[in-house]
């Protein structure tokens, strides 16, 4: 369960990289 919780805050913060750059 804690590795899940991890690669779901990863890919959080991959999605929020991507929309950054996109608008950047």
């Amino acid at each position: 369960m804690l590795i899940y919780a991890l690669f779901s805050d990863i890919s959080a913060n991959l999605c929020h990289i991507a929309d950054f750059n996109k608008f950047s």
